[in-house]
């Protein structure tokens, strides 16, 4: 394998040992045990994972060799899980990579998914993740293949998201059009601005590429005093409505899909974000503890608050917050604890996010990892 940064090489062998052999999946989630990788596939989660996953390795392919075969991977998914898997997010994502391909296939997802959105009510009852990945992977079709009719529909897709699903005020995303409504999560507001910039990059889109700046600016005012990313916002004021849990792969991954981009572009504050945001994990969070291990490599998933039945207690305080009209606040770290899986759709986003970079090799490098105590 080609020479890779130490992040990277580390996330191919921590996929490698996610992978099930047999089944052609990678893991829902993944445990440490004495050393140990320990495996659980039982959920439909795998099947997005996957397809997650099998779109980082194809990016890291762009820049280097892996110990995949893609095509190969591709093929026993299509195979195997295709029929199983109807989510109009994943199949999105997953045109993105066949068209990427130049894979048979493509088109008739692509058809799929065009009977699926074309309906402008039907459409809107998915949520800002499936829309905004089912965008993505239009938008590399209509690319691909230039014809009026995709290129419309492109851009009907990306107007779901920018005029029905996008508050004018705050430059944020709704969830979907439900009664839970302007309640979005920080992977929402992610993949939201990762189809916008997809978008105005792949058609040259001026327009739309100062929407991303312009809401990209907007995010970076959510960032925590410890660099973290909030959970839980209401897009309708831009006020945070919970912390928790506070994902790691939202630091180190998937803000780096609209930070990256917006540092490229010169977009002010970004540069600054970025290194807060990846130093949680090296140890610049509440507890004060490395998230991160090198030996074996593994990622532990979160911050998360010591409580049972986490989620209603959540969407409870954070129907609160919203009626009395105030920002969640940080909790003391006594109430604190790790969330000590790892999932592999994170890893995918690792190697998608920082494939062909070498800036920040500091955080790619993990040059400061053993500054900090780790946890465990």
């Amino acid at each position: 394998m080609d020479s890779l940064p130490k992040l990277l090489d580390k996330s191919v062998d921590l996929l490698e040992n996610m992978y099930d052999k047999s089944t052609k999946l990678f893991s829902f989630s993944t445990h440490l045990e004495d050393g140990k990788y320990i495996n659980d596939f039982n959920s439909q989660g795998k099947y997005r994972y996957t397809v997650n996953v099998l779109a980082g390795i194809q990016k890291l392919q762009r820049f280097s060799t892996t110990p995949w075969n893609l095509e190969k991977m591709i093929e026993n998914y299509l195979s195997r899980y295709l029929t199983k898997d109807k989510n109009v997010g994943n199949r999105g994502l997953l045109l993105h990579v066949l068209s990427l391909e130049n894979h048979k296939k493509a088109k008739e997802i692509y058809v799929w998914l065009e009977n699926m959105l074309k309906d402008r009510p039907k459409a809107l009852k998915n949520p800002i993740q499936d829309i905004a990945w089912a965008c993505i992977g239009i938008t590399t079709y209509a690319r691909k293949y230039e014809d009026k009719k995709t290129l419309d529909f492109a851009r009907k897709v990306l107007n779901y998201l920018h005029s029905d699903l996008m508050n004018e005020t705050t430059l944020l995303p709704k969830h979907r059009l439900s009664l839970r409504g302007n309640f979005v999560s920080f992977g929402g507001i992610t993949y939201f601005l990762m189809a916008l910039n997809h978008y105005a990059r792949t058609f040259n889109d001026n327009s739309i590429k100062t929407l991303f700046d312009e809401s990209v600016r907007r995010v970076l005012l959510l960032q925590g005093k410890n660099g973290e990313w909030p959970w839980f916002i209401d897009s309708s004021t831009g006020n945070i409505m919970d912390w928790y849990q506070t994902y790691s792969v939202h630091q180190d991954s998937m803000a780096m899909l609209f930070l990256l981009p917006a540092f490229d572009s010169g977009v002010e504050g970004a540069k600054d974000a970025i290194c807060k945001s990846y130093k949680w994990l090296f140890g610049n969070n509440q507890l004060q503890k490395a998230i991160m291990q090198q030996n074996p490599f593994f990622i532990y998933c979160s911050i998360k608050q010591k409580q049972f039945a986490e989620r209603p207690v959540r969407i409870l305080k954070s129907v609160t917050n919203k009626m009395m009209g105030r920002n969640a606040n940080l909790k003391k770290p006594k109430y604190l604890e790790f969330n000590q899986e790892c999932r592999s759709y994170h890893i995918g986003w690792v190697i998608y996010a920082w494939a062909g970079r070498n800036d920040f090799t500091e955080f790619t490098e993990l040059t400061r990892l053993s500054q900090f105590e780790v946890f465990w």
